[in-house]
């Protein structure tokens, strides 16, 4: 007769996910306000870096056609 032999191990406990999903929430949490906070700001840089960009490239060309004025008046006189 064959010998059976008996498992004395702890049974493993099974994550419920409606169970654990409070907790997971709850941690989760502020990873995503964090990433909600990254995202506000990009969207914010996207807008102010292009435009910073632009308001010095004018302001340069600005500044030398305004610097060179006097030179272009003086060669008319």
């Amino acid at each position: 007769m064959p010998m059976v032999e008996k498992n004395t191990s702890k049974p493993k406990t099974v994550s419920i996910p409606e169970i654990d999903a409070p907790d997971l929430i709850r941690k989760a949490q502020p990873v995503a306000f964090k990433a909600f906070n990254l995202y506000a700001y990009w969207t914010w840089l996207r807008w102010l870096l292009p435009a910073c960009l632009t308001i010095l490239v004018v302001g340069f060309i600005l500044c030398a056609v305004l610097g060179a004025l006097p030179f272009v008046f003086g060669l008319f006189k």
